[in-house]
Parts: C-alpha cells; structure tokens; sequence
C-alpha cells in the first residue's frame, strides 16, 4: 500500500474570493472535497464547498479560489 498526502491551498474556516456570475464573492470553506481519476491522465481535483456572506451554498474548485479579492482582480486583469 503506497501512502499519499495532499496539501491544500486552503483550509476549512478560510476566507477565500472567487468569481460567481461574474461578481466577486467572499465564502467561507465548510469543508474540502477530493477526488482523483486516471482518465485521460492521472490527477487530483480539489473543490471547496462554503457560503457567502447570505448563507448562500456555493463550491468552487481550488485554481477558482483566491486568497484576497485583489488577488482576484488581478489574475482576471493579467490575461
């Protein structure tokens, strides 16, 4: 049996921002889904589940997620 760890970016209480419906939105990380597959090649996927401010549900995987808003704005201004 081979032993595996998986860091995440974030962790559960983190507040992180991402684009939802083309707004920034603040959520806070209720828990952290990860899965993995062979298909076409091997990776692991990483996805956030929390809620807005409102109480609102949202997930977003982690290359989705950022640490501070201006962090946000300036990966959608670079490309």
């Amino acid at each position: 049996m081979t032993n595996m760890t998986i860091e995440t970016k974030f962790a559960i209480g983190d507040k992180v921002w991402l684009l939802q419906n083309y707004k920034a939105i603040e959520m806070e990380i209720r828990s952290i889904s990860i899965t993995s597959s062979t298909i076409p090649a091997p990776a692991i996927h990483i996805t956030y589940c929390g809620d807005d401010h409102n109480g609102k549900l949202l997930t977003a995987r982690q290359q989705e997620c950022f640490f501070s808003k201006a962090a946000l704005i300036d990966y959608i201004a670079s490309e």
